[in-house]
């Protein structure tokens, strides 16, 4: 009889520290609770695909997530893993492709992104990487393209870009470079042939454009030359043939077309 007693004492312990497991929760307030029910849950959200397969598995304390967050693609292959505390994500969120190759990965701090944050591309190359300070990104982004050739650097600053920016061509020349100041294309932006001669060179001001824009034939013939004010054709512009003969010239007032030669 004691031994009845025991079995059933500790059958009930046991029930009582199995975390409860649902399929469906309802939201009130940012609160989870089950259907139905004023209490706030404590356990286990599962979500499954049609073959029953998991697809979704979060943890709830008193209607809020907690610890663990994991998805699944059908292939049984996880596609993301978050962390929560008292229903805020912390720590290191996880993403992968259905192939399993890692996606992305980047740190949360009380909810917001914070610290290094990486993305690949499906060959396991590196597609970008930079930092964040309280959800904005901070710091040079860099990215890469397929075959781990650089492609673009930035300086962002509150989540905004700020500083150069320089862009290159797949066989290393630089495409363009220039600066930005507030997210604003700012001073003098330039622009270059894949073969590394100059293409383009324009300024701007608080991201509009103003003075002087030059573009050049690849053969470093001048092409195009005018000004700009305010964002609009202002003065003499003119246009050159592959062999320095003039084509046309305009000229403009306020961007209104008001002579052509």
């Amino acid at each position: 009889m004691k031994k009845i007693i025991l079995i059933l004492i500790s059958l009930l312990f046991l029930a009582g520290c199995m975390e409860k497991e649902v399929s469906e929760l309802q939201a009130r307030e940012g609160v989870k609770y089950e259907i139905k029910s004023e209490i706030p849950f404590t356990g286990k959200l599962i979500k499954r695909y049609k073959n029953g397969l998991k697809k979704l598995e979060e943890h709830y304390d008193n209607g809020k997530l907690s610890g663990l967050s994991t998805e699944w693609y059908l292939n049984k292959r996880k596609k993301t893993v978050r962390h929560y505390r008292d229903g805020v994500q912390e720590g290191l969120l996880t993403s992968w492709y259905e192939r399993g190759q890692k996606g992305w990965e980047v740190n949360y701090k009380n909810g917001k992104e914070d610290g290094l944050w990486t993305g690949w591309y499906q060959n396991g190359q590196k597609e970008v990487e930079g930092n964040w300070k309280n959800g904005k990104g901070e710091g040079l982004l860099t990215k890469w393209n397929e075959k781990g050739q650089l492609e673009e650097e930035v300086n962002l600053k509150q989540g905004e870009r700020d500083g150069l920016r320089t862009q290159w061509y797949v066989n290393g020349e630089k495409k363009s470079e220039g600066n930005y100041k507030k997210d604003n294309k700012y001073g003098l932006w330039t622009s270059w042939y894949e073969s590394g001669k100059k293409k383009e060179t324009i300024t701007y001001k608080n991201g509009e454009l103003e003075g002087l824009w030059t573009r050049w034939y690849e053969n470093g013939q001048k092409r195009y030359e005018g000004h700009y004010k305010n964002d609009k054709k202002d003065g003499l512009w003119t246009d050159w043939g592959k062999e320095g003969n003039i084509v046309t010239t305009e000229t403009y007032q306020e961007g209104l077309l008001v002579q052509l030669n």
